[in-house]
């Protein structure tokens, strides 16, 4: 009966190959793994796949360096609320207009991931030095 399969599947996933799944609407967390520093280090520790594609594997994901933020820090709270704000932009912003891969992205969400990328070398610490290494690769 395709009414009590349609049913079934309310309020559930499933997929039909691998994935990773991080539960919660923390958007932090989505911008930090969006960021060029974490798609930097996961690229240079993460095996290339055939068309330069990486395939994302609980170890690797597992092993990037989430940092964690000292709320009674007033700068670093702030970066945080920055990134988390970035984040959530972004995920509004692709909603309405997503990429693609032949389609350039829009002004007003290039200029958000550049604020975000920002955010997360101030996180982080970063050299001038450092930044220019992940910026170029």
């Amino acid at each position: 009966n395709e009414r009590a399969v349609r049913r079934s599947f309310r309020g559930a996933s499933y997929v039909n190959d691998k994935c990773c799944v991080i539960e919660g609407c923390d958007w932090f967390l989505l911008a930090l793994l969006n960021s060029k520093l974490m798609d930097y280090v996961f690229r240079s520790r993460s095996p290339e796949l055939l068309n330069g594609y990486f395939e994302l594997r609980t170890s690797a994901l597992s092993a990037l360096p989430v940092r964690r933020v000292n709320l009674e820090n007033a700068a670093q709270r702030a970066l945080k609320e920055e990134i988390a704000g970035a984040g959530k932009k972004l995920s509004a912003l692709y909603a309405q207009d997503p990429p693609g891969k032949y389609k350039k992205v829009s002004s007003d969400a290039a200029e958000t991931e550049r604020s975000l990328d920002r955010a997360v070398y101030k996180l982080y610490n970063l050299s001038a030095k450092e930044i220019k290494l992940v910026e170029d690769n």
